[in-house]
């Protein structure tokens, strides 16, 4: 059975799909059922890239989240690649209008 990606749009869609391609500290992508596994973590960096949170408040929220929830996880240098792509989200939705309501820009 294939997976679904459709919950993969928009700007949070493009989040899960980082954390569930770059991020996936736990080794489980491609795996049968595990789209959504990092879903909650998703919820919150979407709204901390709303509020305005810049690459190292991400990379901080990335590696606390993998020390202290998952206790595995990948070194800082990549977790600051990760971060960037992140935080470049929110830029790539203001620059081309799409998503852009949902980071407190006017449509």
């Amino acid at each position: 059975m294939r997976e679904d990606w459709s919950p993969f749009k928009g700007v949070s869609g493009r989040v899960r799909l980082v954390l569930q391609v770059e991020w996936d500290p736990i080794g489980i992508f491609g795996f049968p059922g595990a789209l959504g596994q990092y879903d909650r973590y998703a919820v919150e960096i979407t709204t901390m890239l709303e509020q305005g949170a810049n690459e190292t408040e991400i990379e901080n929220y990335l590696y606390e989240t993998q020390r202290d929830r998952i206790s595995v996880g990948l070194g800082r240098e990549r977790l600051k690649v990760i971060a960037k792509r992140l935080v470049r989200l929110r830029e790539d939705a203001r620059e081309f209008g799409g998503d852009a309501r949902r980071f407190g820009d006017k449509e």
